[in-house]
């Protein structure tokens, strides 16, 4: 439940824009999205775990600067290097957008596969049925959300956020988790959630295409 709670604490993956991009949704407001997202990280983050902690008897406090350090770190270094590349080196740029995507996907995939495979002796002690069913429940959660709390009723506008809200920063779910919560069972249930969000997020994506080629 600590490791779900984490994941859910930790909105903004640095790969979902380009994804967005991909599926026909509007890159600009994903990219709105994980600017803003990155930037009120740092602040609302550190409340929202020390208030969960509260009312478990914990006094669990995260300096907003360490979270602003790896914010910086994976989203908004990557993101000038790229707004300065396209500006002073737009055709290797454009032609780079191609490899770049594909090593993107490679690495992804491989970090998750190494995750997997170092955490095997782990996932099997504590991987239990309601967590893969946790994990969905989170995602489907976090789109539900957005369709709630939004206030446009353009469709694209809703299904941009949803998909954005349910690809969560693992990374920093799992830093964060065994730097203050010190708690190894927490690394089960993210890396579930890891797998588990791709698949809800392909399907959300398929359904939403669906939609809207049906309106």
């Amino acid at each position: 439940m600590a490791g779900l709670f984490f994941v859910s604490a930790a909105p903004g993956a640095p790969l979902m824009t380009r994804n967005i991009a991909r599926r026909g949704f509007d890159m600009h407001l994903a990219a709105g999205y994980q600017v803003w997202g990155g930037l009120l990280t740092p602040i609302i983050l550190p409340l929202v775990v020390l208030v969960a902690g509260l009312l478990h008897g914990l006094t669990i406090w995260i300096p907003p600067r360490v979270v602003l350090l790896q914010i910086a770190e994976k989203q908004f270094v990557p993101l000038l290097l790229g707004l300065a590349m396209a500006r002073f080196l737009p055709g290797f740029s454009t032609k780079a957008v191609w490899w770049l995507n594909r090593l993107g996907n490679i690495v992804l995939t491989v970090g998750i596969i190494a995750l997997l495979w170092f955490m095997r002796q782990a996932l099997r002690g504590l991987l239990t049925w309601w967590l893969p069913l946790g994990a969905i429940l989170l995602a489907l959660g976090s789109v539900l959300a957005i369709s709630v709390l939004v206030g446009s009723d353009d469709p694209l506008v809703k299904h941009t956020l949803a998909i954005c809200n349910a690809n969560r920063h693992v990374g920093l779910a799992v830093l964060l988790s065994g730097q203050y919560l010190r708690a190894k069972g927490t690394l089960p249930a993210i890396a579930v959630y890891a797998v588990s969000a791709p698949f809800v997020i392909g399907g959300l994506s398929w359904w939403f295409r669906r939609e809207k080629t049906r309106a």
